[in-house]
């Protein structure tokens, strides 16, 4: 079941991920904006695999803070993209899609 949950995830995330990308990127850059963006999400994945365990597990003589750790601090940092990304956004932007 997780193995399902986990494809149908990275399938519909995935897919709006390369749409902003798409979108935020001119035609001729799009290329380079794709390898870029696919570059950095596999750069950040192993540092994040590290906090998610040291979170978890802990390192040396802690023992960390158990197993729903790492998913909070993914939530609280979901919140702050969330956050950034309001107020990054344009105001044209924001009205455009707002209705």
């Amino acid at each position: 079941m997780q193995g399902k949950v986990t494809v149908s995830h990275a399938f519909c995330l995935g897919a709006m991920d390369r749409a902003y990308v798409a979108d935020l990127a001119g035609e001729a850059q799009r290329g380079s904006a794709y390898g870029l963006y696919h570059a950095v999400v596999g750069f950040v994945t192993l540092p994040a695999s590290l906090i998610a365990g040291v979170l978890w597990q802990g390192a040396g003589n802690w023992a960390g803070f158990g197993p729903a750790a790492p998913f909070l601090f993914g939530a609280a940092l979901a919140g702050v993209a969330v956050l950034l990304f309001r107020l990054t956004m344009p105001a044209s932007a924001i009205a455009e899609n707002a209705g």
